[in-house]
């Protein structure tokens, strides 16, 4: 059985780095339920070069104007992609390193976390 200062001393051993921090703060579940506005601004900067390229197309717009928004969407992509992809990453990683240390599945514990926090 596992006391809830075992899983506090474990968690505390293996901190969130500041990234997984700024993600999970602004784009969580949570976050979204808070009213926190960081993924619909996100949101807004990814969808304006999408249609602007997109209606570019459409209309048969020049090519450099297409080019342009497919170059801006995808800069954009690598700048908010990567950093979150890594983020996931590493929480996944850091859940394995708690789990392996209190020897418990990952489902294990979730259901520690929500009985004993």
């Amino acid at each position: 059985m596992i006391t809830q200062e075992q899983l506090i001393k474990v968690e505390n051993n293996n901190l969130p780095t500041k990234l997984e921090k700024w993600y999970y703060d602004n784009f969580s579940k949570e976050a979204i339920k808070a009213g926190k506005k960081g993924n619909w601004v996100i949101f807004g900067i990814l969808i304006i070069p999408f249609f602007i390229g997109m209606v570019g197309s459409i209309l048969d717009a020049t090519k450099s104007l297409i080019e342009i928004a497919t170059i801006t969407l995808c800069i954009l992509l690598l700048i908010f992609g990567i950093p979150w992809i890594i983020s996931w990453y590493l929480h996944k990683f850091r859940i394995r390193k708690i789990c392996k240390e209190l020897n418990v599945t990952i489902q294990e514990y979730y259901e520690l976390k929500d009985i004993l926090c």
